[in-house]
Order: structure tokens, then C-alpha cells, then sequence
């Protein structure tokens, strides 16, 4: 029983990290093409359901939750949906999702308090990527609560950290994050090259983008679409 538990386990680990992978590499920067996403997510909820796996149910439920979020289309009733889904196998909503929610609400000092921890838990739990995902929510949260020098400092902590891991989906948002700061205390042209070199990663990833309605969805959203108007003196980041 042991032998055929770890075996068990080994093969929940190298499924999650392969889904962890094809999440951050492809959905987490495409939210725009949210029905192909949000299709994917339901598929494996469902699997999850019909084989019993609590653990990948849980995941996907958290993973639709933030692509929803990122999208802007994480209504009430989704946010019920999903809230119900992960009570019923003992989750809850992690802490940065919580942010978002807070975030979109308007509730500023509790999205800050939640992005905090989030922070907090990613850095201790060594988990790279969800810490530099939080760096940029949390430069959001800051920007929104107009304290830009507070939201400098996370940034520029934010795109070391992806510059090293090469994270492109997430070092063009938050490189656009810094460049609103920069907009916000008058540095105007130190803004536009921050915009200038989102855009170009842009450019980059989206070259990356195999499925061409995906990659014209991606590259037509509002954010995308901004920030690469953004050096012509529009506002880029939202």
C-alpha cells in the first residue's frame, strides 16, 4: 500500500507541476482568449469530478477564478460557483485571488492586507512565479491607492525576479505597472521608455502564440492595446 500510495503521489506531483507549467507559459498571459481558457479549466474541473481527484478539481477551480478575474468577467455568480466548488473538497480562496476580488470591489486596504500576505506566502513557500505575479497585483493595489513610490519599490523587485526567470507573460505587466508609476509622480519620459520596452515584450510573446485567434485576441485586448499605444502619450497601464 505504501509502494502504490507514493506512486500515487508522484503522479498527482508531476501532473500538477505539468499543469502549473502550461498555465503560467500560456494561459496566465492570454486571459483575453478567456472562452478557450475557461473551457480548458471546466474540462479538467470536470475530470477531476468524474475521477475523484480533489487536488485537481481545487486547482483548476482557483486557476478559472484568476483568469476570470484577470479578464474582468468573474461575476457573483461565478465567484459562487467556484467559492462552493472549493468548500465542498476543504479549499478556500487563496489569498492573492481574495486581493483581486478586494481589488475590483474597491476595497483598498483589505486587497493591500491580502496581496501582503500572498506575498508573504509565495516568498516563504519559495514559489517564484506566484511571487512575481503578486509583486505586480500588488503594485496595482498600490497604484490604485495613488501611492506610486510604494508601488516603485515592488516593481523593481518584481522585474529582477522575472527578468531572471525570463517570465515574459508577467514582466510586461508589471513593466507597465512601473511605467504608470512613473506617469503618476511626472517622470513622463522615463515612463514612455518603460511602455516603449512593455511593448516590445509584447511583441515578443506574442510572437510565441501559435493559435492566430488567439494571438489577435491577445494582442486586441484594451491592456495589450494601450500600452502599445502608450509611447504616443495614451495611458497604458490600467
Amino acid at each position: 500500500m505504501g509502494i502504490a500510495s507514493g506512486r500515487g503521489r508522484g503522479r498527482r506531483t508531476s501532473t500538477g507541476k505539468r499543469f502549473q507549467r502550461l498555465y503560467h507559459r500560456y494561459i496566465l498571459p492570454e486571459v483575453d482568449g478567456i472562452r478557450k481558457a475557461a473551457e480548458t479549466f471546466e474540462s479538467v474541473i470536470e475530470q477531476g469530478k468524474r475521477l475523484g481527484r480533489a487536488w485537481l478539481r481545487s486547482g483548476a477551480q482557483i486557476h478559472l477564478a484568476t483568469s476570470l478575474l484577470r479578464a474582468g468577467q468573474l461575476n457573483r455568480a461565478s465567484l459562487d460557483r467556484i467559492t462552493q466548488d472549493l468548500t465542498s473538497v476543504s479549499e478556500a480562496l487563496p489569498a492573492d485571488i481574495t486581493a483581486e476580488i478586494a481589488l475590483s470591489a474597491g476595497r483598498l486596504e483589505e486587497a493591500l492586507k491580502q496581496s501582503e500576505k500572498a506575498c508573504s506566502d509565495a516568498e516563504e513557500g519559495g514559489q517564484m512565479f506566484d511571487h512575481v505575479s503578486v509583486q505586480e497585483l500588488q503594485a496595482r493595489v498600490l497604484l490604485r491607492m495613488g501611492k506610486p513610490e510604494d508601488a516603485l519599490a515592488c516593481v523593481d523587485a518584481g522585474i529582477k525576479m522575472a527578468e531572471e526567470m525570463n517570465y515574459l507573460p508577467m514582466l510586461w505587466r508589471i513593466r507597465a505597472a512601473k511605467a504608470q508609476a512613473l506617469e503618476m509622480l511626472g517622470n513622463n519620459e522615463e515612463a514612455a521608455h518603460e511602455y516603449e520596452t512593455a511593448a516590445a515584450i509584447i511583441r515578443k510573446l506574442a510572437d510565441t502564440i501559435p493559435d492566430a485567434e488567439l494571438k489577435q485576441s491577445f494582442m486586441s485586448s484594451p491592456l495589450v492595446s494601450s500600452i502599445i499605444r502608450a509611447p504616443d502619450g495614451r495611458t497604458g497601464a490600467q
